[in-house]
């Protein structure tokens, strides 16, 4: 089961408007969804004109490759 830290909770909450019993409780399709959604924040970076990735596209793709891991 995957575990969120306090940071993702706080990132996904003020990110993708999700509370935090409802993240807390994500079966295998809940955290799909999730990543799809994380998926369009990093993509935002990767089109980005900046040489590098901001922090909330870094942070995205790295739930995403956790969650990913963790199916």
């Amino acid at each position: 089961m995957f575990r969120f830290t306090e940071e993702d909770l706080e990132f996904l909450e003020k990110e993708l408007k999700k509370n935090r019993e409802e993240l807390e409780v994500l079966d295998e399709d809940g955290l799909l969804e999730i990543q799809d959604l994380l998926f369009d924040i990093e993509l935002e970076g990767d089109l980005s004109d900046s040489k590098t990735l901001p922090k909330r596209c870094r942070i995205a793709s790295d739930l995403i490759s956790r969650i990913e891991e963790s199916l």
